[in-house]
């Protein structure tokens, strides 16, 4: 029974190749892509040109992609929700606006060079203090 669901559901993820106009080869090329929605089939075709390029050579023709493409544009599954806005996370940088990026990475440079002289230096209070708020600097800049 659960073999059966499994299967089932399996068909009708694919079920929007039936409204592309290709042949019987063509949609079994698609599926093969393990792209069960139009969503999911048409990230796959603007992931990155490298990847536009091998689906043209797999399928044959440019125009067949960019029909391909329309098509997937046309369907209700193939609409995606805007991204979130951008939080950096994990060490991940948001670009800053209008900041002239040479002063500002010669900033960090003198910083970095700064706190490795300290460490350099000896273990002080004093010193771990001032690299404690040098490392502050660095992180807001």
């Amino acid at each position: 029974m659960r073999v059966c669901l499994s299967l089932n559901r399996l068909a009708m993820a694919y079920e929007y190749l039936d409204n592309l106009e290709l042949s019987d080869e063509d949609k079994n090329k698609l599926k093969a892509l393990a792209a069960p929605t139009p969503a999911a089939l048409l990230s796959r075709i603007e992931y990155s040109p490298e990847s536009r390029k091998k689906l043209v050579d797999y399928l044959g023709s440019e125009d067949k992609i960019n029909s391909i493409e329309t098509a997937l544009r046309s369907l209700g599954g193939a609409t995606r929700a805007p991204l979130p806005p951008f939080k950096p996370a994990l060490g991940a940088l948001e670009p800053a606006e209008n900041a002239d990026s040479s002063d500002s990475q010669s900033k960090v440079d003198a910083l970095v060079h700064e706190i490795q002289n300290l460490r350099n230096a000896g273990a002080t209070a004093e010193a771990d203090e001032k690299a404690a708020h040098l490392r502050q600097l660095l992180k807001q800049s």
